[in-house]
């Protein structure tokens, strides 16, 4: 029988009194809670009249649950309530909880109301129901519609359950002490209240502990106590300790070394417990060759057993593993078979990969607009902002169905009025890029505000990112911006704190303050903490912000690798290998640091220093050792290593071409699953020294790709025969292969054509600015604003008399992504000085250093701005070679441009 509070009116005092004193807490009463307290708390024998036996609120709570099981529909819900209600008037404690979860939850056709949850948990916690303190104190610790979190009621009712001595109430507390979040951070206390639930043989406190030791939460990163909290567990058997462990050991930390192999044990051992969970994390180490040679038919099998016997969580996973396009074993078609029987079960995730998968199609099966449509709504029909977003984003972009603009926004807008944060997000970018409608930087942040006012760092962060680049309809504005950011920072946001600091050591709007931005970056850093050393080595090195320090510099890359991040080694050598004002060039300093990167184990590295050796970079050659290292990374399944062998074994650059050990490498990227790979090793025997004898076998292999929908094949096969490789008419037959890619929205493809067109190719097609400017008109909804702007200034480049058409120019300028504009103008000087030098002009003027009117002229003024530019960017021996030579060119673009 479920505990039951005699039903007196002592219960109704005890509700009355909970009702009323909810002016304690962070909610006030409503005047209909007072007046239900008052009506509580009237003549205690009236009361009495009414109130109902023991025996009849229990059969009230037993009929309520019979009512409210799975699958009653509305009329037995209301009725289920309204015994609900009886019963936990009556006093019956399960029932109390169960109607406030029902009103947190918004369940059995309940309107959603927290704060009418509270008087319920508290009148279970007053007839000493733990769970009722608990489920207060989860409440205000999350927050839920209408109610704010609040960490300190949280904290208080957590207090209460510990004194009752309640684990879960330790764990939770303990969590809020570390975090500090909601509270003072205390994270001695926090750490003790997890003791002394691990002290009581608390599995649950043990395994928090060792997640907070793991993970860093609140204190020092100490993956060895972590494994020592969990290995009594796992001894015992505990699947979720096992699970951990395989977690610790796969990816390793701070005073740990990563071991595959081991937890690959461990996740082996878990998964024979019958655990689903570490089943799909061994098969997925299975699949990817971690730990152990790749198995994808080993994983797949153990996944399709767990299948079989009713796990239908296993589902998903399958059908992800069949749609990677990066493992060699990638059949869309399968994919879908488990898709489909995931959806089948419920999986409204399902649903939405489905669509995904009709929409971009893949190896064995051709996109289906209207299908992945068809299944988008299904997700939307069960309430999935995910699927709006999906199919509103398509509909923006006319994406394999036609575009509806008017239709995707109202997607987007319906997700937004039901809370959903990432239409919010997404909607606003499609307005400062122009996806489906006109870029309207304004229209992007009335979008944006509502979610920013709520201090929602994500809104805050994009709305600053909005004001500092600006965008059409919203000039630039650096003050807004920084107000953005600061107020994410605020909010524990450390991405916020560092796009300030980038701001103020740029200057962007007002003077440069390097120093100043230094300082905030190193108020974010600490032990542990390698991306601030590694940021502040970047400025250090960045010859644009004219603080060049290469000693400072190489400290801070290095103290980033002793913080166990190798990407501090890797910047090293970079700098080694370009050198600084004060640093050279220096061939073995950077080989050493590329050594020790590789030494422990990055592959980056390997195929950098393998690059170096075997081109002799900085007189460091040795093109034995290098391929040696490219053979080891290859060896641990780098399917970039191996792509990057097979092209030096086949191109006979450095070496004779091995049309053996070529093929060798090509096929272990191919099985590696490198997307390119297939397309690669047929290139290197249509071109090259292997086309020779080789020819014919690659141009079949481009083909087959082609057949089997292998991506970019169709490109490359039609570059081949515009490029005479491939017997035939070379130009009829390359539009006929690019035809359906261009039709299925290949962008590739689409930028290609558009190329083609705009520059012809000798002796195959002359230029064609009219059809250019038709394709891009026509896919603009593909390419999206920015890249439509970068196309047309290209075309008005090459039309006769651009250069009377300079502000045309700047106009499209200003549409392009901020960090694309660099690569813009290097582009531009190849194709057209005046506007090259117009460019440059406005950009110097925004800068302060040319007062005259830009009119793409390279006078006098001009050159004295770029020659002060020069100077003051730290680039001036490259400029003196003259500002129209490529070299300087790109040297100005992208110090001249960048964050602009």
């Amino acid at each position: 029988m479920s505990k039951t509070v005699s039903p007196t009116s002592s219960v109704r005092a005890i509700l009355a009194s909970a009702l009323l004193c909810l002016a304690s807490y962070p909610i006030l009463a409503s005047a209909q809670q007072q007046e239900a307290a008052s009506r509580a708390s009237a003549d205690d024998a009236s009361s009495q009249a009414t109130v109902p036996e023991v025996e009849d609120v229990e059969a009230a709570f037993a009929e309520a649950r019979a009512l409210l099981a799975t699958g009653a529909d509305s009329a037995q819900w209301a009725e289920g309530v309204e015994k609900l209600r009886i019963a936990a008037d009556g006093g019956v404690v399960s029932a109390m909880l169960q109607l406030g979860d029902a009103l947190v939850e918004g369940r059995f056709g309940l309107e959603a109301e927290p704060e009418a949850a509270v008087p319920y948990y508290q009148l279970a916690a007053d007839a000493g129901e733990v769970n009722g303190l608990l489920r207060l104190g989860n409440l205000y610790r999350d927050g839920a519609a209408g109610l704010e979190p609040d960490g300190s009621a949280a904290s208080r009712f957590y207090e209460e359950a510990i004194a009752a001595d309640n684990n879960a109430a330790r764990r939770y507390l303990g969590t809020l002490l570390l975090e500090g979040r909601l509270i003072d951070a205390d994270p001695d206390r926090g750490v003790a209240l997890y003791q002394e639930a691990i002290a009581q043989g608390d599995a649950s406190a043990a395994i928090g502990l060792a997640n907070i030791y793991r993970d860093g939460t609140g204190i020092a990163p100490d993956p060895s106590r972590a494994v020592a909290l969990l290995e009594p567990l796992a001894e015992a058997g505990n699947t979720s300790a096992l699970n951990a462990l395989g977690d610790i050991y796969r990816a390793g930390g701070q005073g740990l070394t990563a071991d595959p192999e081991k937890a690959r044990d461990y996740f082996a051992l878990a998964a024979d417990l019958d655990n689903s969970t570490a089943a799909r994390k061994l098969a997925d180490m299975m699949i990817r060759g971690e730990g152990g040679s790749a198995d994808f038919a080993g994983g797949v099998a153990l996944l399709s057993e767990r299948a079989e016997a009713g796990d239908d969580a296993v589902l998903l996973p399958l059908g992800d593993y069949y749609a990677d396009t990066a493992l060699a074993e990638s059949d869309a078609g399968m994919a879908a078979e488990f898709y489909e029987r995931a959806a089948a079960a419920g999986n409204v995730t399902a649903l939405l990969r489905l669509g995904a998968l009709y929409r971009d199609g893949g190896p064995g099966l051709a996109a289906d607009g209207a299908r992945a449509r068809a299944y988008f709504e299904e997700a939307i029909d069960q309430g999935n902002n995910a699927g709006r977003r999906a199919l509103a984003e398509m509909l923006l972009s006319g994406t394999a169905i036609e575009a509806d603009p008017a239709a995707g926004e109202a997607l987007y807008r319906a997700a937004i009025a039901e809370g959903d944060n990432a239409s919010v997000l997404q909607l606003a970018e499609a307005y400062r890029t122009g996806l489906g409608v006109a870029a309207d930087g304004a229209m992007a942040a009335a979008v944006l505000e509502p979610l920013a006012a709520s201090d929602n760092v994500s809104a805050l962060n994009a709305l600053g990112d909005l004001y500092r680049t600006g965008a059409p309809g919203l000039p630039a504005d650096p003050d807004a911006a920084k107000a953005n950011f600061a107020q994410a920072q605020q909010l524990g946001n450390s991405t916020a704190a560092r796009k300030i600091a980038d701001m103020i050591i740029r200057g962007e709007g007002a003077e440069p303050d390097f120093e100043g931005g230094l300082s905030i970056l190193r108020s974010l850093g600490g032990e542990g903490n390698p991306s601030i050393a590694l940021a502040i080595g970047d400025y250090y090195a960045d010859a644009s912000l004219g603080n060049v320090d290469a000693d400072q510099a190489v400290a801070n890359y290095r103290q980033a690798a002793s913080d166990g991040s190798v990407a501090g080694l890797l910047r090293l050598a970079d700098l080694y290998r370009t050198g600084t004002e004060g640093l050279p060039p220096n061939g073995e300093l950077a080989v050493a640091a590329l050594q020790e990167a590789s030494d422990a184990g990055n592959n980056v590295a390997r195929r950098t220093l393998a690059g170096m050796l075997v081109a002799g970079d900085l007189g460091q050659k040795d093109v034995d050792r290098g391929l040696a290292l490219l053979d080891a990374a290859m060896g641990e399944g780098d399917r970039q290593a191996a792509l990057l062998l097979g092209e030096f074994r086949s191109n006979g650059r450095y070496m004779p071409a091995d049309y053996d050990e070529a093929m060798r490498a090509f096929d272990a990227a191919i099985a590696a699953g490198h997307p390119s790979a297939e397309v690669s090793k047929a290139l290197a025997l249509t071109s090259g020294p292997l086309a020779r004898e080789y020819k014919a076998e690659g141009v079949e292999l481009l083909k087959a790709a082609v057949a089997r929908e292998v991506p970019t094949a169709r490109l490359a096969l039609a570059q081949a025969q515009l490029a005479g490789r491939v017997d035939g008419d070379g130009l009829a037959d390359a539009m006929a292969t690019l035809g359906p890619a261009i039709e299925a929205d290949d962008s590739a493809a689409i930028r290609f054509l558009i190329g083609f067109y705009r520059d012809g190719q000798r002796n195959v097609a002359r230029p064609d600015l009219a059809a250019a400017r038709q394709l891009v008109e026509q896919k603009a909804g593909v390419l999206g604003a920015p890249r439509v702007a970068l196309e047309n200034m290209l075309i008005l480049a090459k039309e006769p008399g651009s250069s009377g058409r300079l502000g045309a120019f700047d106009a499209y300028f200003q549409v392009l992504e901020p960090q694309t504009r660099s690569s813009a103008v290097i582009l531009i000087h190849a194709a057209n000085l005046n506007a090259y030098v117009y460019l440059l002009q406005r950009g110097l003027a925004e800068k302060g250093l040319y007062d005259g009117v830009p009119n793409g002229q390279l006078g006098r003024t001009t050159i004295n701005a770029v020659a002060a530019f020069c100077s003051s960017a730290g680039i001036r021996s490259v400029c003196d070679r003259g500002p129209l030579t490529p070299q300087a060119a790109r040297a100005i673009a992208n110090a001249l441009f960048v964050n602009q």
